[in-house]
């Protein structure tokens, strides 16, 4: 892991707002809340983190269509790091049936790459949305960051936001740039 700068929870709420933005399972749901909230979908794409107001809309947001998420993030410290092909395999998954299913309950990504190579499917969903992030990273197709969490003395993160693309990351067969995360280390 190479760590390249500081970063703060309210980068954290956009960089999650802008990978679901567009986003095939999350994207309606992302554009319900928006409109619950009577906002703009430019508080994403364009978004002003020095603007108060607007970090707050964006965390309601996202609360509004995840509610399930419940960690405080100014309760981490962040940063945005790349991480290289082993680092993005030993990253764990969430406690999730699907991937604990898809990782041999291990929550581990690199085994569930391996089982996917080898013809894994849960719950009858195909996998081939994992090949196609696989190949986007292959040509040199820019993803949005991941987003990690561990305890402070930790170095094994959780991903809370990103399984998709740290998967594909994993499976893609080129060598290939470092996958870029907002890693937070719980200071509590």
């Amino acid at each position: 892991m190479k760590i390249i700068r500081s970063s703060n929870a309210q980068e954290v709420v956009l960089y999650w707002l802008i990978a679901e933005l567009n986003s095939t399972r999350f994207s309606r749901d992302l554009h319900l809340a928006l409109n619950n909230l009577n906002c703009n979908e430019k508080i994403i794409t364009n978004a002003n983190l020095n603007n108060a107001n607007e970090n707050k809309l964006r965390l309601q947001v996202l609360h509004n269509y995840r509610g399930w998420l419940d960690r405080d993030f100014n309760d981490y410290i962040w940063q945005f790091v790349e991480l290289d092909n082993k680092d993005v395999a030993n990253l764990n998954y969430i406690d999730y049936s699907y991937w604990n299913e898809l990782s041999g309950g291990t929550h581990k990504v690199g085994l569930a790459a391996v089982n996917i190579n080898k013809g894994l499917v849960v719950y009858n969903e195909p996998n081939n949305r994992f090949y196609s992030v696989a190949e986007n990273i292959e040509i040199g197709k820019e993803v949005p960051p991941i987003i990690v969490v561990s305890n402070n003395d930790e170095k094994q993160g959780e991903i809370l936001e990103g399984h998709l693309r740290a998967t594909g990351y994993v499976l893609a067969s080129t060598d290939k740039r470092p996958l870029t995360a907002v890693w937070g280390r719980l200071t509590k």
